[in-house]
């Protein structure tokens, strides 16, 4: 998807919308935006047992997951984030990412005001991931 500006998306139980789940199953957002999106896992971004999430320049702001990741909840999957503006997010447990078992390559990304009432206000990297940031910037994000 490209050119898409997906805004305050009904609370889900897993990605608020977009969900990708399966060894062949492939999502890409570019040139886009998202704004006070919601669901218990993922805010935005659902990606499990072996999908493939792209995300390039994408400024995402005010989503919120219940449990993990406001915007992104990955296991086992694999995440690419790049040239993206990330801004006020919040989460139990990984305000902006939630990665388990995940290989991710964020790059040329800000991620901002994040908030998470449990670990990591920004991003929680757990069992087995594998997590990259180059030329990232983390601000103001709690605890």
């Amino acid at each position: 998807m490209q050119g898409c500006d997906e805004a305050r998306s009904r609370e889900a139980l897993c990605g608020a919308a977009l969900a990708a789940a399966g060894g062949t199953s492939l999502l890409e957002l570019r040139d886009s935006s998202a704004r006070g999106h919601a669901a218990t896992r993922g805010g935005l971004v659902y990606a499990a047992i072996g999908a493939r999430t792209t995300l390039v320049n994408l400024t995402a702001s005010g989503g919120r997951a219940a449990e993990e990741g406001g915007l992104v909840w990955a296991s086992q999957a694999t995440l690419t984030v790049e040239g993206s503006a990330i801004t006020a997010h919040s989460a139990a447990d990984g305000g902006a990412f939630h990665l388990s078992g995940t290989t991710a390559r964020l790059s040329d990304t800000a991620i901002t005001h994040g908030v998470a009432s449990g670990r990591g206000g920004a991003l929680l990297v757990t069992d087995a991931s594998d997590a990259e940031l180059t030329r990232c910037t983390l601000r103001a994000n709690e605890p």
